[in-house]
């Protein structure tokens, strides 16, 4: 069914409509009553004209036209300034409510940005998303090579012989090659599987150091707590001036609240990467001391990659805030 194009007259009428309706029980009583009276008075005035009634009577005549005419005007000062009045008020309420918001949407962005190295905003989100894929990337390429270095593992974690468990570099040219002492199968295979998880551990070491503040635990648990208190300044003091003035509350708060729950549950464990070096005593590389270091660092990467994505999720979430009340305004 096509819809009919209000014309002028019909939007006039409809805005007068509002205007009504907006107006107290009080001021409604008002303008019906007051231009009656007003109606009257004019008609009697006319009639008193006609038949020169007014004689002499000056005053009573300004006296009775000037309460004519406020019969007419004192309902239109209510009703129309009156509603100029609220609007500009609703105006001013929503100007505030926009402002207050934009502020602490900044202070929780500024908040949450804390976690990384300084820098544009837009940067520095791309630089945690990107620490976030590559770091996840790395994780999963530990977890493949540390699957195939079990292999060669007895159950309690030591080296399945004894030719597995030691090796030393060609001192003679002085490459990257990898012989065994025995020179037994497999022991190539081992070296590169280990060589590979030392240099993920690098990888990862330098991902964190490339894009995020050097925190302890004290100082994560720090950091959380002041990007927890901007959420709820947030919240407490934005959100109910928007309801009011009819603006939307941001679309992914359930986002924000994971991410907090999230960085919760893993801020207080370990952190810092076990360091291992490959090669002990002149050379030799133990297998038992760097895969066991591997296991612990490739356990803990599950709570890594996760305080990694959920502060990633934070600088997002707190970004798209500020744009989002900004867009307000």
């Amino acid at each position: 069914m096509r819809r009919t194009k209000p014309t002028g007259g019909t939007l006039v009428l409809s805005q007068i409509s509002a205007i009504w309706n907006s107006a107290s029980k009080e001021v409604r009583f008002i303008g019906k009553t007051l231009p009656i009276a007003g109606g009257a008075l004019l008609t009697a005035g006319i009639i008193f004209d006609l038949t020169h009634f007014w004689g002499e009577f000056s005053f009573l005549v300004n006296m009775t036209s000037s309460v004519a005419a406020a019969c007419f005007g004192v309902p239109f000062v209510l009703l129309f300034l009156g509603w100029l009045t609220r609007k500009e008020s609703d105006a001013a309420d929503r100007r505030l409510a926009t402002a207050i918001s934009i502020q602490f949407a900044v202070d929780f962005e500024s908040s949450t940005l804390a976690v990384a190295k300084p820098g544009v905003p837009a940067t520095v989100r791309s630089d945690m998303e990107l620490l976030c894929r590559d770091f996840e990337a790395s994780m999963k390429r530990s977890m493949r090579l540390l699957t195939n270095a079990n292999a060669f593992s007895n159950p309690d974690g030591s080296a399945r012989n004894r030719d597995t468990e030691r090796y030393k570099t060609d001192r003679d040219t002085q490459t990257h090659a990898w012989q065994c002492e025995t020179g037994s199968n497999g022991i190539s295979e081992v070296a590169s599987i280990l060589r590979d998880l030392a240099n993920e551990t690098e990888i990862q070491n330098r991902l964190i150091k490339s894009a995020i503040q050097p925190m302890g635990r004290k100082e994560r648990a720090n950091w959380i707590m002041r990007v927890r208190y901007q959420w709820e300044a947030l919240e407490r003091n934005a959100r109910p001036r928007l309801a009011v003035c009819g603006y939307p509350w941001i679309s992914t708060p359930e986002v924000i609240v994971h991410a907090l729950g999230t960085l919760d549950e893993v801020a207080g464990k370990r952190w810092e990467f076990k360091e291992f070096r490959l090669f002990h005593n002149k050379g030799e590389m133990n297998f038992t001391h760097i895969l066991n270091s591997a296991r612990v660092n490739n356990a803990a990467n599950v709570d890594r990659i996760a305080w990694i994505k959920a502060a990633t999720a934070l600088c997002t979430e707190a970004g798209s805030a500020r744009s989002h009340f900004e867009g307000l305004s």
